[in-house]
């Protein structure tokens, strides 16, 4: 494997640990970790075509074993309280929802109310946040899909570490 296919996890903003084996994870425990992991890519299809034609079925169940391994190993090192926001720029429920299903000891926190104080605040038009809002949330979690969001397909959900 590759430096390019080594999978990681942005933990601190200084920070940067790989997760291939789970040796070499840090003893500290981090309030906010972002794992945009890798993926197939299928909400890049409109600016990478190629995609399509070196897509496999058997990529998903490889990709989303991948995903899973590096969100386990990131929510042993998110604080209990912490939060994580976990993204793909996929499409496919298989990288995705299922992915998410399968974690123990998180909750997922609304996106909704990020969306809302993003636009409350002016970072984002209210236009734009609204339409967002309409569109893109679904159980919680952010989706963007090319041809209707002006941007490429992504998938992001915020997970909250609550003790078991």
């Amino acid at each position: 494997m590759g430096a390019a296919d080594t999978p990681y996890a942005e933990l601190h903003c200084h920070s940067t640990f790989s997760f291939l084996d789970g040796a070499s994870q840090p003893e500290e425990l981090f309030d906010l970790i972002l794992c945009d992991v890798p993926c197939s890519g299928t909400g890049t299809l409109a600016r990478n075509p190629e995609i399509r034609h070196n897509f496999q079925a058997e990529e998903l169940t490889r990709q989303a074993q991948r995903q899973r391994t590096i969100l386990q190993a990131a929510i042993k090192r998110l604080a209990p309280g912490g939060r994580l926001v976990y993204s793909t720029c996929s499409l496919e429920p298989e990288e995705n929802e299922q992915v998410v299903s399968t974690l123990t000891g998180v909750r997922t926190i609304p996106v909704e109310q990020f969306l809302e104080g993003l636009i409350a605040t002016g970072i984002t038009q209210s236009e734009a946040g609204a339409t967002l809002l309409a569109s893109a949330v679904r159980d919680d979690a952010l989706r963007t899909l090319p041809g209707v969001h002006g941007c490429d397909g992504f998938f992001a959900v915020v997970l909250e570490r609550i003790d078991i």
